[in-house]
C-alpha cells in the first residue's frame, strides 16, 4: 500500500437497516447532481468508533453488492494511517481498481458512498444534521464562520436569504470536510478533529461566483496532495432537506 498501514475489517453478511426519510432523500438529491453515478447506502449511526467501523464495513458490502461486476468478488474495508477508507481485495489488500468510497455520520445517521470510474482519484461526503448548527442560532453560526471562513466567504454567507445564514455556513464547512476526505486526509479542526496528516482548514477555500457556481482555492499542501493523487480538479455538490445537509466532493484526474 502507498500509505501507512491501517485497520482491516471483514465485511459482515447481516442486512443493513436504513435511516430516516429526510436523510435518505437529502443524500439522493445531492449525489444525483454529481457528474457520474454514485452509489450510496445508509444505516442508523452508533457513536462508538469501533462499532462505527464495523457498520462502515456493512455499508461497503451493500454498496459493493449493487455493482454489476461484484458477483463472487470479495471485498474488505481498509483504513489507511490517515483514516482514508479503501475497498480492498482480501487476498492482496490492494485497492480495487477505479473504486473510491467515503463515509460520514451525523444526527444518528451513517452514510456510505462509492464511485467506480477510471479517472476519479477520490470521493468525499459529509453529512450535517442541521439542528446541530441552525438550532443554536445565528451567533453560534457566526462564530463558526469566523473560525473557518475568510472575509470573502463570510460576505457570501451574509448575502443568504433571510433565515438561511446558518445553513449557508453549515454548507461551507461541510464542503471543506468533503474536499478533505476526497484528498484522503480529513480536516484538522481546532476542537480536536483530524490527525497530524490532516489538512489545515485554511488549505481549502470554498468560493461561489456571481451565478452561485462553486469553485475551490487550495493552499500549497492541498495542491501537493492533489498532485500526489494524480488529481487536477475538484467537483463539489451540496443539497439540503428539512433536517439534513449533504455535500460531496469528487477529485478528478485528466481523462
Amino acid at each position: 500500500m502507498a500509505e501507512a498501514q491501517g485497520v482491516l475489517f471483514d465485511v459482515p453478511q447481516d442486512p443493513v437497516p436504513t435511516c430516516g426519510d429526510d436523510a435518505i432523500s437529502t443524500v439522493a438529491k445531492c449525489l444525483a447532481r454529481c457528474s457520474v453515478h454514485v452509489e450510496y447506502a445508509c444505516t442508523p449511526c452508533i457513536k462508538d468508533r469501533w462499532t462505527q467501523r464495523k457498520a462502515q464495513a456493512r455499508l461497503l458490502q451493500t454498496l459493493w453488492s449493487k455493482h454489476p461486476d461484484a458477483t463472487g468478488v470479495p471485498v474488505m474495508l481498509w483504513h489507511t494511517g490517515l483514516g482514508r477508507p479503501l475497498a480492498v481485495a482480501p487476498d492482496s489488500h490492494e485497492q480495487l481498481a477505479n473504486t473510491h468510497i467515503s463515509f460520514t455520520h451525523d444526527g444518528l445517521s451513517l452514510i456510505g458512498a462509492m464511485v467506480i470510474v477510471p479517472n476519479c482519484a477520490g470521493i468525499g461526503i459529509d453529512l450535517v444534521h442541521l439542528p446541530r448548527i441552525v438550532g443554536k442560532g445565528e451567533a453560534y453560526a457566526e462564530r463558526l464562520a469566523y473560525e473557518f471562513m475568510d472575509y470573502d466567504e463570510r460576505q457570501f454567507a451574509l448575502r443568504a436569504p433571510v433565515g438561511q445564514y446558518e445553513a449557508r455556513v453549515a454548507a461551507h464547512f461541510s464542503l471543506m470536510e468533503s474536499a478533505s476526505k476526497a484528498f484522503g486526509t480529513g480536516l484538522r479542526l481546532p476542537f480536536g478533529g483530524g490527525g497530524s496528516g490532516s489538512l489545515q482548514r485554511r488549505e481549502i477555500a470554498v468560493r461561489f461566483d456571481s451565478s452561485g457556481v462553486l469553485f475551490w482555492r487550495f493552499g500549497s499542501k492541498a495542491k501537493a496532495r492533489m498532485q500526489k493523487l494524480g488529481g487536477t480538479q475538484m467537483e463539489g455538490q451540496v443539497a439540503s432537506g428539512k433536517e439534513f445537509l449533504l455535500s460531496a466532493a469528487l477529485l478528478w484526474m485528466d481523462k
